[in-house]
C-alpha cells in the first residue's frame, strides 16, 4: 500500500510513499511507484540454504518468488523451498564420454 505525507503547509507538496514491505520512490502529488520484493518477505529459501528469486517485483505480481538450490545441487520450486538433488552425471559426464562409454 501507500500512505499520504504532507511535509509542509505549502499547497501541492503532498506525497504518496510506499508502505513496508513495499519499497520505492516518492510520488509528489501523485501515487508513488512501489515494488514488492517477495524474497524480503518470505524467508523460507534462506532458512533452507537456498537462493530466493522474485522474477517480477511489481506490486501486482505476487506468488511468483522461487527458491533455487545452491550448486552443485539442482532444483527450483515456486513459493516454497525446493527439493534439491545432485546430478553427478551433469558434472562428470565427460569422464564417461572420453572413455567411449557414455
Amino acid at each position: 500500500g501507500q500512505a499520504c505525507v504532507d511535509p509542509s503547509d505549502s499547497v501541492g507538496d503532498w506525497q504518496c510513499v510506499c508502505v513496508a514491505p513495499q519499497t520505492g520512490g516518492v510520488g509528489v502529488a501523485r501515487p508513488a511507484v512501489c515494488i514488492l520484493n517477495e524474497c524480503a518477505v518470505h524467508q523460507q529459501c534462506a532458512a533452507a540454504g537456498q537462493a530466493c528469486v522474485d522474477p517480477d517485483p511489481s506490486v501486482g505480481a505476487t506468488g511468483d518468488w522461487a527458491c533455487r538450490c545452491a550448486p552443485p545441487a539442482v532444483g527450483e520450486a515456486v513459493a516454497r523451498p525446493a527439493a534439491c538433488g545432485v546430478d553427478e552425471c551433469a558434472s562428470h559426464e565427460g569422464v564417461c564420454r572420453r572413455a567411449a562409454q557414455g
